[in-house]
């Protein structure tokens, strides 16, 4: 169902586009790593590809740094827990290195041993824990000291900018040495050091826990599938605000529940050019008309407040 809202502010008339959606605790798209796209990165090699896991604006590899070996570290696997595919991470020997397995929440930038994997999507929730199901095959390697068996690693990282630097809220882990064969469930707690509202979450899957120091055992096999994150009871009640994005035409509200509320916006000299009221759980306000910069926006819900950065 649409609605549209005529709603006058200090600012000339603005159309509010208002959409029903369902309402329910954040997750992230992908976890359930069923949709995947073979990249053919290269139009003079055709046949060559790697897989990436859906969507890749949330979820990212380092296959795109082994392209001149065609040959990759992050694949679909149809040996999965539920639906029709896993993620398959391996670490494999490319160039005389190990090359660990990874699949993250994030951006990589591909420059050979100098790439980079930027860890983190925008995510405002704060959900109790993440569990998801693995299986883990452990190879051994010389440390420099010892031959020790390799670790996997599981976490995820809540974090937020403080202007200055990147401050971490909360995080949960597993690493972990032990052979899996079957499938078996990881439940990780959050522990909270800070009451701050994140700005970002980092979920990381490593094959091997050293891979960014190149360390790690030739052929460690970390399965991954069915990952989501679980809240507390009554969560999305309390926290009814989901998120606000933009599209480059509109700027999107998202709550969890049905509830009035009011959102104003305000550019960066203060001035209200948005005043809008709905009990809808997604609306929409066109914003093509905007000069570019930083707004503000506000939301008032019963004794609740919400607000945050839009960008023009």
């Amino acid at each position: 169902m649409k609605k549209t809202v005529l709603v006058i502010a200090l600012f000339p008339l603005l159309l509010i586009q208002v959409k029903t959606a369902a309402a329910q605790n954040a997750q992230l798209s992908g976890m359930d790593f069923e949709n995947w796209n073979q990249n053919f990165y290269n139009s003079m090699f055709p046949s060559n590809y790697y897989w990436e896991n859906l969507p890749t604006s949330v979820w990212a590899s380092s296959n795109a740094a082994t392209t001149i070996v065609n040959d990759f570290c992050c694949e679909r696997t149809g040996d999965c827990h539920g639906g029709s595919y896993a993620a398959h991470l391996e670490t494999k020997n490319v160039f005389g290195v190990a090359a660990a397995g990874n699949l993250f929440t994030g951006e990589f930038v591909a420059d050979g041993f100098s790439s980079q994997a930027l860890r983190g999507v925008p995510f405002t929730d704060k959900p109790e824990k993440i569990k998801g199901y693995y299986k883990y095959t452990p190879a051994s390697y010389d440390n420099g000291t010892a031959t020790v068996p390799d670790t996997c690693a599981i976490y995820a990282i809540l974090s937020y900018w403080d202007g200055a630097q990147r401050v971490e809220i909360a995080r949960a882990e597993m690493y972990s040495s032990n052979s899996v064969t079957s499938y078996t469930l990881f439940d990780l707690n959050f522990n909270y050091s800070s009451s701050v509202t994140p700005d970002t979450i980092a979920v990381v899957f490593a094959s091997s826990k050293y891979g960014d120091l190149f360390e790690g055992g030739i052929g460690s096999t970390l399965l991954i599938d069915d990952v989501e994150l679980i809240y507390p009871v009554g969560y999305a009640e309390e926290n009814s605000f989901d998120h606000a994005w933009t599209d480059g035409q509109f700027w999107n509200f998202s709550f969890r529940t049905d509830a009035e509320r009011n959102v104003q916006v305000f550019d960066a000299t203060g001035r209200m050019v948005v005043c809008a009221t709905s009990s809808e759980r997604l609306f929409s306000v066109y914003s093509r008309d905007f000069a570019s910069g930083v707004y503000i926006y506000q939301i008032s819900e019963g004794n609740k407040m919400y607000s945050g950065k839009l960008i023009k």
